[in-house]
């Protein structure tokens, strides 16, 4: 009875004099140093029960009394995120863990943080925006979508390692993406340019990079577009830039497409890829047909004339799958007519 409130005053003393000469993180450590002295002090002295009893009193006197004065310095938690003091932050997220609720405050500080440094990068694009002038521009530079995915890419990492994947953080964190991923960026939407910026990374002529490091970026992307409240708007041009991959045979790499749109399932169910897997599929069919149909034109009495004595392939789309193009009447020389008039009576 009288131990526990002569430790309680004592550690009272002892915070208020931290707290006016200490920055945030080395008020920290002295908590940290205390907490686990008191700890030890117990199994050395006194009998196990007195270890909660004990640990509670410092607890509050230390940190859940002074919380808001400690979260209020200038060496707080966005002085922490600024300079990614890592360790401190790790020790904070430690400490206010023993706190009831004291996370709660700290969460809603990391989720303004990330909130603003993207509202940034948003707000810079917007101006830039204003500037540039033809579409190709606009959409082709990847920057501002990069400097997303490493913004991203660093909170999580964040999240991770200094919140040990704390729910509550990870909540903060989608909520912040959710805000500025969703702003209306003038003429061109996020979708757009999320879009834009998997095309560059999936076609031949774009960034010539490794495998692994095409299935990392898309994995990220992945990640950043699931915060996109318009998704069927991102699928949309998504598959008029795919169709346009696989018809021009620009994609670099197929297994690249595929491993694209097994993300985009797994985040967002089978009915939204199901055109875009309807696309590869057709295309592949085409090839096994386009084999079958040279095989056929072999057997064929005077075979090279009567394809019209010219060499070519046909692919075969299915409707639903693609986006739909208005339909030209072309007039055709006789060679191609003929050619086309035998490949429909081989495919019907």
């Amino acid at each position: 009875e009288a131990f526990l409130p002569a430790t309680s005053d004592y550690f009272v003393r002892q915070a208020s004099g931290w707290l006016s000469e200490d920055s945030f993180p080395e008020y920290l450590r002295k908590a940290e140093v205390a907490l686990n002295a008191e700890e030890q002090r117990v199994t050395n002295y006194l009998h196990r029960s007195t270890q909660m009893k004990l640990k509670h009193v410092v607890i509050q006197a230390l940190l859940a009394q002074p919380q808001s004065q400690l979260l209020e310095k200038e060496t707080g938690v966005v002085y922490l995120l600024d300079n990614d003091k890592r360790e401190d932050l790790a020790r904070m997220h430690r400490m206010f863990s023993l706190v009831d609720n004291g996370l709660n405050p700290i969460s809603h500080a990391f989720r303004q943080y990330v909130t603003d440094r993207g509202s940034k990068i948003v707000d810079e694009r917007v101006e830039q925006a204003k500037t540039v002038a033809s579409k190709s521009e606009a959409l082709s530079d990847p920057t501002f979508i990069q400097t997303l995915l490493d913004l991203h890419d660093r909170f999580k990492g964040i999240v991770q390692e200094c919140f040990s994947q704390d729910s509550l953080f990870q909540k903060s964190l989608k909520e912040a993406f959710e805000v500025f991923v969703n702003r209306d960026i003038g003429k061109f939407s996020f979708a757009a340019l999320m879009s834009s910026f998997c095309d560059r990374i999936l076609k031949k002529s774009g960034e010539r990079l490794s495998d692994d490091q095409v299935e990392l970026l898309l994995t990220k992307m992945v990640e950043l577009f699931s915060f996109l409240s318009d998704k069927d708007l991102f699928a949309e041009i998504y598959r008029n830039q795919l169709s346009k991959r696989l018809l021009y045979e620009t994609s670099a790499s197929e297994d690249a497409e595929k491993s694209m749109i097994a993300k985009l399932k797994m985040k967002c169910g089978a009915q939204f890829t199901s055109k875009l897997e309807g696309m590869l599929t057709d295309l592949s069919l085409a090839l096994d047909t386009q084999k079958d149909f040279k095989e056929h034109c072999d057997q064929l009495p005077e075979s090279k004339a009567a394809c019209g004595g010219i060499e070519f392939g046909v692919t075969v789309l299915t409707t639903g799958f693609w986006p739909s193009y208005q339909a030209h009447e072309a007039s055709l020389c006789p060679e191609m007519q003929k050619a086309i008039q035998v490949f429909s009576n081989y495919y019907n």
